[in-house]
């Protein structure tokens, strides 16, 4: 059981879930290949595609019904967690690689100065999207009532994540 699924409370779902790119870690392969084309250095490149191997594993981040969680560690555990209510802003970082290839990262900013920057995420716009849908406080009111429903919502969010996407594109933002 996942570190999210076992933090949920009773009223709580997961309405979205990232994941970590592997062309985010594309610098630990590349590190790898180099330190693996010599005998002597074979340690040095296994270890290094064991760690991208657990950063991948390791990394959870997800969207539920009330909060924004983001835990990543093996032996040491880095976990980041906001209420829906008190997210302040949602931004999303992405270098020239990271648009090539479908990877960012979120920059979720809350009240009182605490916050979390989830590194590599794949499809970093579509997962700003659904932070926002959920923490509209019209979205998150359906939401709430879904859930105490017991009812799947990521079919709803995704749609309400899409039609936000369009509505800002047609407005001239950047969605």
């Amino acid at each position: 059981m996942t570190y999210i699924k076992q933090t949920l409370t009773a009223d709580e779902s997961i309405i979205a879930e990232a994941k970590i790119s592997k062309w985010s870690l594309f610098h630990i392969y590349c590190a790898a290949t180099i330190f693996g084309v010599t005998i002597i250095c074979l340690p040095i490149s296994a270890a290094l595609l064991l760690y991208a191997y657990l950063k991948i594993k390791s990394t959870e981040m997800a969207v539920t019904s009330k909060r924004v969680v983001y835990k990543s560690g093996v032996i040491m555990r880095n976990t980041a967690e906001i209420r829906l209510g008190k997210v302040e802003s949602v931004s999303v970082r992405q270098g020239f690689l990271g648009r090539m290839f479908g990877y960012g990262d979120v920059v979720i900013s809350g009240t009182g100065g605490n916050g979390a920057v989830m590194k590599g995420v794949i499809d970093p716009l579509a997962f700003r999207a659904r932070v926002d849908a959920a923490c509209d406080p019209t979205i998150q009111a359906v939401i709430d009532i879904q859930c105490a429903k017991g009812e799947g919502l990521d079919r709803q969010i995704n749609a309400m994540a899409e039609r936000m996407s369009r509505d800002v594109g047609k407005q001239g933002g950047a969605a």
